[in-house]
């Protein structure tokens, strides 16, 4: 294997990385709530859920804190948890 080879591989795999943790960085509120609205029924609804329900696990704290706090993949993977059955 030519030692340039290595490299580009090394930084292709660098690259995904990266882009992997630029997406789940730059989540926020809109992907939350495109994410629940169509479980709840309506943009008014997913609202509310956002900014009032609190949610199993995350010591009683909203989707909008958690978000707030740079948390939007938590909220969204707890999403795919309610759908799995997980929080059923």
């Amino acid at each position: 294997m030519a030692p340039g080879h290595a490299v580009s591989s090394q930084s292709a795999h660098y690259d995904v990385m990266l882009v992997e943790i630029w997406y789940h960085q730059s989540m926020d509120a809109d992907d939350v709530l495109a994410k629940i609205e169509p479980r709840v029924g309506s943009e008014a609804l997913a609202h509310a859920w956002y900014k009032s329900k609190p949610l199993t696990g995350f010591d009683g704290k909203t989707a909008m804190q958690l978000v707030e706090a740079g948390k939007a993949q938590q909220v969204i993977d707890y999403i795919d948890g309610i759908d799995a059955g997980v929080y059923a």
